[in-house]
């Protein structure tokens, strides 16, 4: 990133993002604490983890 660039960070309510967001950052976070071994392992431990939350 360019001296000339900015980040720019948004801060919303997940309540009105689609479902799929949440189902991401969770599968990223699976992924960074290594409780996932890969990104499918990841996404069907977020899927299931997701039905648990509801």
């Amino acid at each position: 990133m360019s001296i000339m660039e900015t980040k720019k960070l948004l801060l919303v309510d997940s309540e009105v993002l689609p479902e799929v967001f949440s189902k991401v950052v969770m599968a990223k976070q699976l992924l960074i604490s290594g409780k996932a071994k890969g990104v499918s392992d990841a996404v069907k431990k977020s899927q299931y983890k997701q039905k648990l939350i509801l």
